[in-house]
């Protein structure tokens, strides 16, 4: 699976946050995509809580970072670049978000990231352990 290669440069562009928010965006529809998809209980609950948590905290950090530099781009999504299997997609996600807690030089937005963070790993937790 790959993201954004946005994480991969020194300086950060305004494109470079575009791309980490589509595929915040582009996580976020596939995680429901999973839940439906699933025949598990369990991790239809656990994709559920994910996409649904998701849905509200991306939604925060855009504004919130919207509010403090300005309107972004969200680019086109590729929904074919998620692996299938929840906990490899919920692992990976996981990756991104603690590579993006880096990009901020604001505090507001790193505590939301964090709260991505702590999310993702309720998930992973309920994926791999809740059968």
């Amino acid at each position: 699976m790959k993201f954004s290669q946005w994480f991969l440069h020194e300086e950060k562009s305004d494109k470079d946050f575009d791309g980490l928010f589509t595929d915040m965006f582009a996580a976020r529809d596939h995680a429901h995509a999973l839940h439906l998809a699933t025949k598990s209980y369990s991790q239809h609950k656990a994709l559920g809580k994910f996409y649904e948590g998701l849905l509200d905290l991306v939604d925060q950090i855009i504004e919130t970072y919207q509010g403090k530099y300005g309107l972004i781009n969200v680019e086109k999504i590729d929904h074919q670049k998620f692996s299938s299997d929840p906990v490899k997609f919920v692992s990976a996600f996981g990756e991104l978000v603690k590579k993006a807690r880096d990009m901020f030089d604001d505090e507001h937005l790193k505590n939301l990231i964090d709260e991505v963070s702590a999310l993702t790993y309720q998930v992973l937790y309920k994926l791999r352990f809740l059968k």
